[in-house]
């Protein structure tokens, strides 16, 4: 089997990740949620975005995390947006030079780990959600009751694991935010390294990256993983309007 290179990325972050932005309304603070929901990425087409987010994700019954470019100032229209729309519990600004997934995850794992350390509880699942990106809506019936060391991703084979949206249980982000340095090869052997059990909807992938007309990749099956902003809606009927209720574990394993 392929031995897995293990990157290690040097943040600089420890004295900004202490005091993180808050835009949480006061009815939500003292909800009872047990799913932290990781918001990363680039900015880009977010506006379009966040507001069926809110739907899949509302602030009532998830806990909202929001790791993005351009939120240093809670003045600033896309801070403003991100807090109607997603109501945070804890947001963070990673400028753009410095973003990659594997920082954003880095940043985000850390807010989650210090809203646990104040409320004094561990979330029994995270969803991991690119902002600028529609990801599957899961059954309600995978939350209950709380399951270890298990994983739904958008999409996977043998080999590797889809690393753009993810539903696990809590003790698989440490593992999903060393695996993600490498992308789809490197977090499927993660995965695979500490047993952790992979599951992918019925239907696959289900998932799309919203892009603006000139950011649109034209490569083989795009239309599977992308859409364009003015096709939200339909990308929308395709994923995030259809709930996922069967699932069929995968083989991650193998010699390649």
């Amino acid at each position: 089997m392929r031995a897995l290179l293990l990157v290690t990325t040097h943040l600089s972050l420890a004295s900004a990740y202490l005091k993180p932005n808050t835009c949480e309304s006061e009815k939500y603070k003292h909800a009872n949620r047990s799913v932290a929901v990781c918001v990363t990425g680039l900015y880009r087409t977010a506006k379009h975005v966040m507001p069926h987010l809110r739907r899949q994700y509302p602030p009532d019954k998830f806990a909202t995390f929001v790791v993005t470019d351009g939120i240093d100032k809670m003045r600033h229209y896309r801070s403003k947006r991100v807090c109607k729309y997603l109501a945070p519990t804890l947001m963070h600004d990673l400028p753009a030079r410095q973003s990659s997934q594997h920082a954003g995850l880095v940043l985000c794992q850390r807010l989650v780990e210090a809203h646990e350390h104040k409320i004094k509880r561990r979330y029994d699942w995270v969803v991991r959600q690119r902002i600028d990106t529609l990801g599957c809506t899961p059954s309600p019936a995978i939350a209950a009751p709380v399951r270890h060391k298990i994983i739904l991703v958008s999409y996977a084979r043998c080999g590797w694991a889809a690393d753009n949206w993810a539903w696990m249980s809590r003790d698989v982000l440490e593992v999903y935010v060393k695996g993600i340095v490498e992308q789809e090869a490197g977090l499927g052997h993660e995965l695979l390294k500490h047993a952790i059990s992979v599951w992918t909807p019925a239907f696959a992938p289900c998932f799309r990256i919203i892009r603006e007309e000139g950011k649109y990749k034209r490569l083989r099956n795009a239309d599977k993983f992308q859409a364009r902003v003015s096709k939200i809606r339909k990308a929308l009927a395709e994923t995030s309007t259809r709930p996922v209720t069967f699932h069929e574990e995968v083989c991650l394993g193998g010699d390649e």
